[in-house]
């Protein structure tokens, strides 16, 4: 009686995860982005604050020279700015194929990982600059970037050698969660409205603007979702580190 008692406590598990999967995601496709960070309900909440205290103005004033100091480095040369970013950019691949990127294993030696960190904080301020001012050269810049990163994952293989495999970091999920993993949904969520209302990405291969593969995006954060569920770090309170990657 046991066993039947839990192959249906099972069964009927497995349907109400199904149930709550299906009415989440119904209602997350109903949702207008940005909604991880901030709603647009609180634009203009944000902007009231910057324009009544003299903190959040001068934060402010300084955020925006410093990213528009970015923008204006990447308007030069979309084509020099993006090729910075640690792909295989010489590496043999199938034509057509976009490289991917140099797994990293060595951090402490590592100029690649320092660019990668760098580029994706740069991605997530025009997000949030897009969102408070409306420009599209911040969603432009900020989509480039999100987009070669989605590509440079999409022919590489997760590690699966170790319980604790990544992706960029083959060998330390628990640091690539909380490095590369968290990042990339919140410039996704800021970017969208830009991506609904027509606007494009460089493909920095093709030379030329396209439609933003959504699905590729998609792959990639399921691909982390899994990597925090089946190869994240066990055993202490680290894995804590990892939810925001699995959450976002």
């Amino acid at each position: 009686m046991m066993t039947i008692y839990r192959g249906r406590a099972a069964i009927l598990w497995r349907v109400l995860m199904v149930f709550f999967c299906v009415s989440f995601l119904a209602n997350a496709q109903i949702r207008q982005r940005p909604f991880i960070w901030v709603e647009q309900d609180d634009r203009s909440k944000i902007l009231e604050k910057i324009d009544s205290n003299s903190w959040a103005k001068n934060y402010y004033v300084d955020f925006k020279a410093r990213t528009d100091k970015e923008v204006s480095t990447y308007k030069t040369s979309r084509e020099d700015f993006l090729r910075k970013i640690p792909l295989d950019w010489e590496g043999d691949r199938e034509e057509g194929n976009f490289p991917s990127f140099q797994t990293i294993t060595d951090f402490g030696n590592s100029r690649g990982r320092a660019v990668i960190l760098e580029y994706l904080q740069i991605g997530i301020d025009c997000g949030v600059l897009y969102f408070l001012t409306e420009e599209e050269r911040y969603a432009q810049m900020a989509t480039d970037i999100l987009y070669t990163f989605v590509m440079g994952l999409a022919n590489l293989e997760p590690s699966q050698k170790v319980s604790n495999g990544g992706w960029i970091y083959p060998k330390d999920h628990l640091r690539e969660a909380r490095e590369i993993g968290a990042q990339l949904p919140i410039i996704y969520d800021f970017i969208v409205p830009y991506l609904d209302s027509g606007g494009l990405t460089y493909d920095v291969e093709r030379e030329s603007q396209i439609s933003f593969p959504k699905e590729n995006a998609q792959q990639v954060f399921l691909t982390y979702a899994d990597l925090a569920i089946n190869h994240g770090h066990t055993g202490s309170n680290w894995s804590v580190l990892e939810a925001n990657s699995l959450v976002q």
